[in-house]
């Protein structure tokens, strides 16, 4: 993962190449349709949907938003999983989900991050969870692994800010 400094770096190239773009009345970001939106927004989406017991829903809707841009950019890094991980972590980053940290182990993936912009909305929009809440995260870790590596993992939350936590942890295991 880049440190926040390349991270600021790799978002003003962004800026300059034109990958990151108005036109045509919307935003593009790397030429895909995109907006700016307040994590208050889809937390209290995700928030409700947990209401009426859609974790899983929640988990699945993360999974699918995120394997086309895996499998994407795998392509263009002609299959370079180092690269494909190095750019997605600088996106992850300069699109200000936080710094994230990976400690790879052999059939596990540990991955926490100090800053959830979700947890935090969620805390702010709904008070302190009673568990971890990230399912939509999680969702998004299980594919890009899955995607970037070639084998099932399913990911769970194991620490959240939102529920008290000082940061937010995942462990993705592998599953096949």
């Amino acid at each position: 993962m880049s440190n926040d400094d390349s991270s600021q770096d790799f978002l003003n190239e962004m800026f300059l190449t034109k990958n990151v773009k108005f036109q045509d009345n919307r935003l593009l970001l790397m030429g895909r349709p995109g907006i700016l939106l307040n994590m208050g927004i889809f937390s209290s989406v995700a928030g409700l949907l947990l209401k009426y017991g859609k974790k899983k829903d929640l988990y699945d809707a993360g999974y699918s938003s995120v394997t086309p841009l895996v499998q994407a950019y795998k392509k263009i890094f002609n299959e370079d999983n180092k690269k494909t991980f190095d750019f997605l972590s600088n996106i992850i980053l300069s699109s200000g989900f936080g710094k994230w940290n990976f400690i790879f182990e052999k059939d596990s993936v540990i991955t926490s991050t100090p800053v959830s912009p979700f947890a935090e909305s969620y805390l702010n929009t709904f008070g302190a969870a009673k568990e971890p809440v990230c399912f939509f995260l999680a969702g998004v870790l299980s594919s890009f692994f899955d995607n970037l590596f070639g084998k099932k993992h399913t990911t769970e939350e194991i620490y959240c800010k939102a529920a008290g936590s000082s940061e937010c942890k995942f462990i993705s295991k592998v599953t096949e």
